[in-house]
């Protein structure tokens, strides 16, 4: 899925496998593993990952990458179906983060089906809505 999307200029895309998440419904751990997952991808390996204890510590970080690399910032969740307690989590993070789910399971964020047949281009259009915004 990352292989086949590119950015728009000054959008920030972040992939993010199901697989790799934490299955736990604890919004501590929730808040650390997707920091861990989120930052991995932005921040250059030689500097740590934040600490993140909780949601709000990953808000702040949020807004401050955001404010880093002047980008519009969007997670793009693929591979499985998403948890009701990471949809609740990630409504927390929502004005600070753009979100997009590819998944049978609509969620109240941009979804996409995974075996549509332009997936791809779907996102792609998606990510060029958010440029103009």
């Amino acid at each position: 899925m990352p292989n086949q999307i590119s950015s728009p200029q000054g959008i920030k895309l972040i992939c993010l496998n199901f697989t790799r998440l934490p299955s736990d419904t604890n919004a501590e751990k929730l808040s650390k593993g997707l920091s861990n997952q989120i930052f991995k991808q932005v921040i250059p390996p030689e500097q740590p990952l934040p600490k993140i204890q909780d949601e709000y510590d990953l808000q702040g970080e949020l807004i401050n990458l955001s404010r880093q690399t002047e980008s519009t910032l969007v997670l793009l969740f693929y591979n499985g179906q998403p948890s009701d307690e990471l949809i609740n989590f990630c409504n927390l993070l929502q004005d600070e983060i753009h979100m997009g789910w590819v998944t049978e399971q609509p969620t109240r964020f941009r979804s996409f089906t995974p075996d549509a047949p332009n997936l791809a281009e779907n996102i792609q259009s998606w990510l060029k809505e958010l440029q103009l915004t």
